[in-house]
Protein backbone atom coordinates (compact mmCIF):
# COMPACT_ATOMS: atom_id res chain seq x y z
CA UNK A 1 0.00 0.00 0.00
CA UNK A 2 2.86 2.33 0.84
CA UNK A 3 4.52 1.54 -2.48
CA UNK A 4 1.33 2.43 -4.38
CA UNK A 5 1.07 5.71 -2.48
CA UNK A 6 4.71 6.48 -3.28
CA UNK A 7 4.19 5.69 -6.97
CA UNK A 8 1.11 7.89 -7.07
CA UNK A 9 2.92 10.78 -5.34
CA UNK A 10 5.85 10.43 -7.72
CA UNK A 11 3.56 10.36 -10.75
CA UNK A 12 1.59 13.43 -9.61
CA UNK A 13 4.82 15.35 -9.00
CA UNK A 14 6.13 14.38 -12.43
CA UNK A 15 2.87 15.43 -14.10
CA UNK A 16 2.86 18.82 -12.38
CA UNK A 17 6.47 19.37 -13.41
CA UNK A 18 6.22 18.20 -17.04
CA UNK A 19 2.65 19.39 -17.69
CA UNK A 20 2.19 22.72 -15.87
CA UNK A 21 -0.74 23.61 -18.14
CA UNK A 22 -4.01 22.44 -16.56
CA UNK A 23 -5.52 21.61 -19.98
CA UNK A 24 -2.63 19.23 -20.70
CA UNK A 25 -3.30 17.57 -17.35
CA UNK A 26 -6.94 17.10 -18.32
CA UNK A 27 -5.87 15.49 -21.60
CA UNK A 28 -3.60 13.16 -19.60
CA UNK A 29 -6.48 12.05 -17.36
CA UNK A 30 -8.78 11.64 -20.35
CA UNK A 31 -6.26 9.56 -22.27
CA UNK A 32 -5.20 7.44 -19.28
CA UNK A 33 -8.80 6.50 -18.41
CA UNK A 34 -9.50 5.67 -22.07
CA UNK A 35 -6.44 3.39 -22.21
CA UNK A 36 -7.51 1.58 -19.02
CA UNK A 37 -11.08 1.06 -20.25
CA UNK A 38 -9.95 -0.08 -23.70
CA UNK A 39 -7.57 -2.58 -22.07
CA UNK A 40 -10.43 -3.94 -19.95
CA UNK A 41 -12.61 -4.33 -23.06
CA UNK A 42 -9.83 -6.12 -24.93
CA UNK A 43 -9.36 -8.58 -22.06
CA UNK A 44 -13.10 -9.31 -22.05
CA UNK A 45 -13.09 -10.12 -25.78
CA UNK A 46 -9.90 -12.23 -26.06
CA UNK A 47 -11.26 -15.55 -24.68
CA UNK A 48 -13.95 -15.70 -27.37
CA UNK A 49 -11.51 -15.33 -30.30
CA UNK A 50 -8.96 -18.00 -29.39
CA UNK A 51 -9.93 -20.00 -32.49
CA UNK A 52 -9.42 -17.08 -34.90
CA UNK A 53 -5.91 -17.04 -36.37
CA UNK A 54 -6.22 -13.43 -37.56
CA UNK A 55 -7.91 -11.95 -34.50
CA UNK A 56 -5.59 -13.37 -31.85
CA UNK A 57 -2.33 -11.73 -33.02
CA UNK A 58 -4.16 -8.44 -33.59
CA UNK A 59 -5.70 -8.50 -30.13
CA UNK A 60 -2.43 -9.56 -28.50
CA UNK A 61 -0.67 -6.71 -30.28
CA UNK A 62 -3.41 -4.28 -29.24
CA UNK A 63 -3.20 -5.37 -25.57
CA UNK A 64 0.59 -5.15 -25.56
CA UNK A 65 0.47 -1.74 -27.17
CA UNK A 66 -1.99 -0.46 -24.55
CA UNK A 67 0.26 -1.66 -21.74
CA UNK A 68 3.30 -0.06 -23.42
CA UNK A 69 1.43 3.24 -23.85
CA UNK A 70 0.39 3.24 -20.21
CA UNK A 71 3.99 2.59 -19.13
CA UNK A 72 5.38 5.41 -21.29
CA UNK A 73 2.59 7.69 -20.09
CA UNK A 74 3.56 6.95 -16.49
CA UNK A 75 7.27 7.51 -17.10
CA UNK A 76 7.03 10.53 -19.44
CA UNK A 77 3.68 12.36 -19.13
CA UNK A 78 4.91 15.19 -21.39
CA UNK A 79 4.45 12.91 -24.41
CA UNK A 80 0.70 12.58 -23.84
CA UNK A 81 -0.34 14.42 -27.03
CA UNK A 82 2.02 12.37 -29.21
CA UNK A 83 0.85 9.13 -27.57
CA UNK A 84 -2.77 10.15 -28.10
CA UNK A 85 -2.16 10.70 -31.81
CA UNK A 86 -0.40 7.35 -32.22
CA UNK A 87 -3.05 5.49 -30.22
CA UNK A 88 -5.95 6.99 -32.19
CA UNK A 89 -4.34 6.19 -35.54
CA UNK A 90 -3.69 2.57 -34.53
CA UNK A 91 -7.15 2.22 -32.98
CA UNK A 92 -8.69 3.51 -36.21
CA UNK A 93 -6.72 0.97 -38.25
CA UNK A 94 -7.83 -1.71 -35.81
CA UNK A 95 -11.49 -0.74 -36.27
CA UNK A 96 -11.18 -0.56 -40.06
CA UNK A 97 -9.53 -4.00 -40.26
CA UNK A 98 -12.35 -5.60 -38.30
CA UNK A 99 -15.03 -3.77 -40.29
CA UNK A 100 -13.66 -4.93 -43.65
CA UNK A 101 -12.19 -8.33 -42.79
CA UNK A 102 -14.43 -9.78 -40.07
CA UNK A 103 -17.71 -11.61 -40.91
CA UNK A 104 -19.95 -9.28 -38.88
CA UNK A 105 -18.46 -6.09 -40.37
CA UNK A 106 -19.88 -2.92 -38.83
CA UNK A 107 -21.78 -3.43 -35.61
CA UNK A 108 -23.04 -1.34 -32.71
CA UNK A 109 -19.90 -1.84 -30.60
CA UNK A 110 -17.60 -0.75 -33.42
CA UNK A 111 -19.85 2.24 -34.05
CA UNK A 112 -19.36 3.20 -30.41
CA UNK A 113 -15.60 2.88 -30.87
CA UNK A 114 -15.80 5.20 -33.88
CA UNK A 115 -17.58 7.82 -31.77
CA UNK A 116 -14.95 7.44 -29.04
CA UNK A 117 -12.07 7.95 -31.50
CA UNK A 118 -13.69 11.05 -32.99
CA UNK A 119 -14.43 12.57 -29.57
CA UNK A 120 -10.91 11.93 -28.30
CA UNK A 121 -9.51 13.47 -31.47
CA UNK A 122 -11.58 16.64 -30.99
CA UNK A 123 -11.21 16.97 -27.21
CA UNK A 124 -7.68 15.64 -26.60
CA UNK A 125 -5.85 16.87 -29.73
CA UNK A 126 -7.43 19.56 -31.89
CA UNK A 127 -10.11 20.37 -34.47
CA UNK A 128 -8.02 19.26 -37.47
CA UNK A 129 -7.58 15.74 -36.13
CA UNK A 130 -11.25 15.52 -35.20
CA UNK A 131 -12.37 16.52 -38.69
CA UNK A 132 -9.83 14.13 -40.28
CA UNK A 133 -11.06 11.11 -38.28
CA UNK A 134 -14.68 12.12 -38.87
CA UNK A 135 -14.06 12.16 -42.63
CA UNK A 136 -12.33 8.77 -42.64
CA UNK A 137 -15.09 7.06 -40.69
CA UNK A 138 -17.84 8.82 -42.63
CA UNK A 139 -16.44 7.40 -45.87
CA UNK A 140 -16.05 3.97 -44.24
CA UNK A 141 -19.63 3.81 -43.01
CA UNK A 142 -20.95 5.20 -46.30
CA UNK A 143 -19.10 2.58 -48.36
CA UNK A 144 -20.29 -0.13 -46.00
CA UNK A 145 -23.90 0.99 -46.47
CA UNK A 146 -23.56 1.24 -50.26
CA UNK A 147 -22.17 -2.29 -50.34
CA UNK A 148 -25.46 -3.61 -49.00
CA UNK A 149 -27.70 -1.35 -51.04
CA UNK A 150 -30.80 0.62 -50.10
CA UNK A 151 -33.16 -1.18 -47.76
CA UNK A 152 -30.77 -4.08 -47.12
CA UNK A 153 -28.35 -2.57 -44.62
CA UNK A 154 -28.82 -3.69 -41.05
CA UNK A 155 -26.68 -2.87 -38.04
CA UNK A 156 -25.74 -5.90 -35.95
CA UNK A 157 -25.67 -5.16 -32.23
CA UNK A 158 -22.53 -7.17 -31.46
CA UNK A 159 -20.29 -9.87 -33.02
CA UNK A 160 -21.72 -13.38 -33.20
CA UNK A 161 -18.81 -14.85 -31.23
CA UNK A 162 -19.54 -12.72 -28.18
CA UNK A 163 -22.16 -13.97 -25.71
CA UNK A 164 -24.68 -11.48 -24.47
CA UNK A 165 -23.02 -10.83 -21.10
CA UNK A 166 -19.64 -10.05 -22.72
CA UNK A 167 -21.21 -7.78 -25.35
CA UNK A 168 -23.27 -6.06 -22.65
CA UNK A 169 -20.12 -5.44 -20.56
CA UNK A 170 -18.31 -3.87 -23.55
CA UNK A 171 -21.30 -1.70 -24.49
CA UNK A 172 -21.58 -0.61 -20.86
CA UNK A 173 -17.88 0.29 -20.67
CA UNK A 174 -18.19 2.19 -23.95
CA UNK A 175 -21.05 4.24 -22.55
CA UNK A 176 -19.01 4.95 -19.42
CA UNK A 177 -16.09 6.08 -21.58
CA UNK A 178 -18.29 8.30 -23.76
CA UNK A 179 -19.99 9.82 -20.70
CA UNK A 180 -16.64 10.38 -18.97
CA UNK A 181 -15.20 12.14 -22.03
CA UNK A 182 -18.16 14.53 -22.17
CA UNK A 183 -18.19 14.99 -18.38
CA UNK A 184 -14.49 15.85 -18.16
CA UNK A 185 -14.69 18.16 -21.18
CA UNK A 186 -17.74 19.97 -19.78
CA UNK A 187 -16.15 20.25 -16.33
CA UNK A 188 -12.98 21.70 -17.85
CA UNK A 189 -14.98 24.11 -20.00
CA UNK A 190 -17.01 25.34 -17.02
CA UNK A 191 -13.86 25.72 -14.93
CA UNK A 192 -12.17 27.70 -17.70
CA UNK A 193 -15.21 29.97 -18.12
CA UNK A 194 -15.42 30.57 -14.35
CA UNK A 195 -11.69 31.39 -14.21
CA UNK A 196 -12.08 33.83 -17.13
CA UNK A 197 -15.01 35.52 -15.41
CA UNK A 198 -13.04 35.82 -12.16
CA UNK A 199 -10.05 37.28 -14.03
CA UNK A 200 -12.34 39.70 -15.87
CA UNK A 201 -13.83 40.88 -12.57
CA UNK A 202 -10.35 41.33 -11.10
CA UNK A 203 -9.29 43.27 -14.19
CA UNK A 204 -12.32 45.56 -13.95
CA UNK A 205 -11.62 46.16 -10.25
CA UNK A 206 -7.97 46.89 -11.05
CA UNK A 207 -8.93 49.36 -13.79
CA UNK A 208 -11.43 51.07 -11.49
CA UNK A 209 -8.85 51.30 -8.69
CA UNK A 210 -6.28 52.71 -11.10
CA UNK A 211 -8.77 55.30 -12.36
CA UNK A 212 -9.70 56.32 -8.79
CA UNK A 213 -6.03 56.55 -7.84
CA UNK A 214 -5.17 58.78 -10.81
CA UNK A 215 -8.22 60.97 -10.19
CA UNK A 216 -7.35 61.38 -6.50
CA UNK A 217 -3.68 62.03 -7.16
CA UNK A 218 -4.55 64.55 -9.87
CA UNK A 219 -6.82 66.41 -7.47
CA UNK A 220 -4.33 66.26 -4.59
CA UNK A 221 -1.45 67.45 -6.77
CA UNK A 222 -3.41 70.17 -8.59
CA UNK A 223 -4.24 72.18 -5.44
CA UNK A 224 -0.67 72.71 -4.16
CA UNK A 225 0.64 73.11 -7.69
CA UNK A 226 -1.83 75.94 -8.31
CA UNK A 227 -0.46 77.71 -5.23
CA UNK A 228 3.14 77.14 -6.36
CA UNK A 229 2.37 78.38 -9.88
CA UNK A 230 0.54 81.44 -8.50
CA UNK A 231 3.44 82.24 -6.19
CA UNK A 232 5.87 81.85 -9.08
CA UNK A 233 3.87 84.32 -11.17
CA UNK A 234 3.82 86.82 -8.27
CA UNK A 235 7.59 86.53 -7.88
CA UNK A 236 8.09 87.02 -11.59
CA UNK A 237 5.85 90.10 -11.57
CA UNK A 238 7.67 91.55 -8.55
CA UNK A 239 11.05 91.01 -10.24
CA UNK A 240 9.80 92.75 -13.35
CA UNK A 241 8.50 95.73 -11.37
CA UNK A 242 11.76 96.06 -9.47
CA UNK A 243 13.82 96.04 -12.64
CA UNK A 244 11.71 98.82 -14.07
Amino acid sequence: MANLKTLRTDFVARVQKELPDSLDQVVLVLFAVSVILSLAKALIVVPFYLDNNLAIPLMALAIGFRIAIFYVLYKQPRHVILLTKIALVLMSLYILLFIYFSPDGLNFIRLQHIFIVIMLAFYAINRFWGIAFSGVFFVTVLLHMLEFGAGQFGLVLFPEKLPFYAAFAIVFLNFIQIAFIHFLYHQTLRKTVDEMRALNEQLQESVAAKSNFLSTMSHELRTPLNSVIGSAYLLIDSDVNESQ
